[in-house]
């Protein structure tokens, strides 16, 4: 199945905006070098301290009741999501190591990360104009920017500088 057939798929419909994307960001990293994105991919962060991304040791190091529950809710929230989407990422043949929840939790702190980058981008002096406000809320607002190389450098910069802040 082709990423632009996506639309047509009856589990399509069922999944959120966040969701779709997330699986979008897995599609386009298993095509590897043939994607755009590519040295864009690079440059992520291979990690993110999310609570989706807390194992048993983090979780009860908040030592506060109601902090492990968010912990344990986030957990559960995120496997339910990537439950739900497993489905579509096999019909789109993705690697396994993409089909992993630890892939989907790398994913989903990208696409978070992606969606504050592009709030700041789109008011960044120099950068806001790779960031059309009518973009704001696509779904797709990433796979609007134009691929310079330039603008693939400022990306992965800002990820960068997003990873070390976190």
């Amino acid at each position: 199945m082709k990423l632009c057939l996506l639309h047509s798929n009856p589990i399509f419909l069922t999944l959120l905006p966040r969701q779709v994307f997330t699986v979008c960001l897995l599609y386009e990293i298993s095509k590897g070098k043939a994607s755009p994105w590519h040295p864009y991919f690079l440059h992520l962060p291979r990690s993110y301290s999310i609570l989706t991304a807390f194992g048993e040791l983090e979780t009860q190091a908040l030592q506060v009741d109601y902090a492990i529950w968010a912990a344990q809710k986030a957990v559960t929230k995120a496997k339910y999501e990537w439950e739900q989407a497993f489905t579509l990422m096999k019909e789109l043949k993705l690697k396994p190591p993409l089909l992993t929840f630890r892939a989907w939790i790398w994913a989903t702190g990208t696409t978070a990360a992606l969606k504050y980058l592009y709030g700041w981008l789109h008011h960044h002096p120099k950068y806001g104009t790779l960031a059309p406000p009518e973009l704001a809320n696509s779904l797709y607002y990433a796979y609007a920017l134009d691929l310079k190389p330039n603008y693939v450098r400022a990306w992965a910069n800002m990820g960068i500088s997003y990873a070390n802040q976190v």
